[in-house]
């Protein structure tokens, strides 16, 4: 009985059709899986947030400062006359204010445990916070020698988006409303005591902010805001 033999040339051509569907087959998974679609593009306009301190007065080296019409010597409780603090708001959104406030009395290292300035007349938009300073890791900062750096700041409700192109006026200070406290002590006797203040503005609709804009002042919202104006400024800023 013969027996039926396939020729070497046939096993090749089964060879070859075997590794053409092999190759055709892993050619299919390759296109599946680098597979792409068309690039869609998006354009957003990013909100302007732009303020403006302003006392009316300017030093030699360009810095806004309260101008005091006080004459001879002042004492605790009394009531400054003074130029007013005003800022200049012309953002497109919705903001919260800070003004961060220094007081320095010569050698004296003036306590911040308690607010710093009294404000006679409509203080009512503005809560005195003691915020201390925290870096990315939210631990404490300290200065040179070793104490926590602190602020003193008047934090804002949220202020809304400027109405018009001028820029809307808010008070911070209205004139001659800046009183000096009736707690400070005999050791300022004597002493010239200089004040600083630099506002900040940050956006209020930010994902960090996990309350309502309703939410009424205390010290967990204004601690909140203040990191994260804080945080805006590579944690560093000095007043």
């Amino acid at each position: 009985m013969s027996k039926n033999r396939i020729s070497k040339q046939t096993i090749a051509i089964i060879v070859l059709i075997i590794l053409l569907i092999f190759t055709i087959s892993f050619g299919g998974v390759y296109a599946y899986y680098s597979s792409t679609t068309t690039k869609v593009n998006g354009r957003i306009t990013m909100a302007n947030l732009n303020i403006n301190l302003d006392g009316t007065h300017t030093d030699t080296a360009g810095n806004y400062s309260i101008l005091f019409k006080t004459n001879g010597y002042v004492y605790p409780g009394q009531t400054l006359e003074n130029t007013p603090l005003i800022i200049t708001n012309r953002s497109n959104t919705e903001i919260y204010l800070a003004v961060a406030y220094s007081v320095n009395a010569d050698d004296v290292n003036v306590d911040k445990s308690d607010p710093l300035i009294e404000i006679r007349e409509n203080n009512g938009d503005w809560y005195d916070y003691l915020y201390t300073a925290k870096d990315s890791n939210n631990e404490i900062k300290v200065d040179s020698e070793n104490n926590p750096i602190q602020y003193r700041c008047l934090i804002s409700k949220v202020v809304p988006p400027c109405s018009n192109d001028v820029g809307d006026i808010i008070t911070v200070i209205g004139e001659n409303c800046l009183k000096l406290p009736i707690t400070w002590d005999n050791e300022l006797q004597n002493k010239t005591v200089t004040f600083s203040f630099q506002a900040f503005a940050i956006g209020a609709n930010l994902d960090e902010f996990d309350f309502d804009k309703t939410t009424p002042q205390d010290d967990a919202k204004s601690e909140k805001i203040m990191q994260t104006i804080y945080k805006a400024f590579d944690y560093n800023f000095s007043i």
